[in-house]
């Protein structure tokens, strides 16, 4: 159980399937300006999929994946905050790390969840 911090789901998915949920959390940390989600390819490059401000209850998801992404911000307590990330039509380029952090006041590690895809061919 996550008492303070960020904390990022995994989720285990079918290739093709309609919609796939990856959660961001962050939890008792006061005040905080941002909350980015990254995408880890196989490379170990990282690229941004969206970014939520306090100020706005709707994230700004990145123009390159907007059309299979959804995401939004939920504030259930003062001292929490929940980025929910749908995924639409998996393919197997999305399998992989994926990552969120914090822009806070002071140090909180990054947060790391894994998506699986099943029924991908190997070879």
């Amino acid at each position: 159980m996550l008492f303070a911090g960020l904390e990022m789901s995994s989720a285990d998915a079918y290739l093709n399937e309609g919609v796939t949920l990856l959660s961001c959390r962050l939890l008792h940390v006061g005040t905080w300006t941002s909350i980015s989600v990254f995408n880890h390819n196989a490379n170990g490059n990282k690229s941004r999929l969206l970014i939520a401000y306090n100020d706005s209850s709707t994230p700004v998801i990145e123009k390159s994946v907007s059309s299979r992404l959804r995401a939004t911000t939920d504030k259930p307590s003062k001292y929490e905050v929940l980025i929910t990330l749908w995924m639409y039509s998996l393919g197997c380029d999305d399998e992989g790390n994926f990552s969120c952090t914090a822009d806070v006041p002071f140090a909180v590690p990054e947060a790391f969840g894994r998506l699986n895809i099943k029924g991908m061919l190997v070879i």
